[in-house]
């Protein structure tokens, strides 16, 4: 009877609380009526973009947002947009890389995660279900650069490690960067 009580007593107390708020959608915003749906035959989903267990769809990072995805086109190519949270305008970089793991048996766990270091480095794990890491990052300080530099694609070589030379890490699957500080840490399930 206590445990009822109490919970009775949180769920009265947070009532008029929840009454109070109110959303207001601030924009409504498209940034690719041809972003990546897969066929009926896709495992665990036909949604591969925005996906329930991926927390860093849509980041924020000193005065920007953004955000990564697969394209529908031949190569279902990775995008990244980033936006001034003072405008509604998205700067889109189509970065060369594809999905090739997750296209194979349209699989929605091959989904993209993202993460910004310290140093402003835009770091992509991506296209992984229990497949080996594919992974990218940008030059230093290029998340908050002029737009001028930002539509050049200046993502380094993809990589199976974290560290250039490093060692592969063979089976990745629901991969998420955190940030600690400055510092970026990268979690998945093996």
């Amino acid at each position: 009877t206590s445990r009822a009580l109490a919970a009775l007593l949180i769920c009265q107390s947070i009532s008029p609380a929840i009454a109070q708020l109110v959303v207001t959608p601030l924009h409504d915003m498209v940034l690719d009526s041809n972003a990546l749906v897969m066929g009926t035959s896709g495992n665990f989903s036909r949604t591969i973009n925005g996906r329930t267990f991926q927390q860093d769809a849509l980041i924020t990072h000193q005065g920007y947002q953004y955000t990564a995805w697969y394209h529908n086109g031949a190569n279902q190519d990775i995008y990244v947009s980033r936006r001034d949270l003072t405008g509604n305008t998205w700067e889109t970089i189509d970065t060369g890389y594809d999905m090739i793991n997750g296209n194979q048996t349209w699989d929605s766990h091959n989904a993209i995660s993202m993460g910004i270091s310290g140093d402003g480095r835009i770091h992509l794990a991506y296209d992984h279900h229990v497949d080996e890491l594919r992974y990218l990052t940008t030059d230093a300080g290029f998340a908050t650069s002029p737009s001028s530099v930002w539509k050049q694609a200046t993502f380094e070589p993809e990589r199976s490690s974290l560290n250039e030379n490093g060692a592969p890490i063979p089976k990745v699957t629901y991969a998420r960067f955190t940030n600690v500080g400055d510092d970026l840490a990268l979690t998945y399930r093996d």
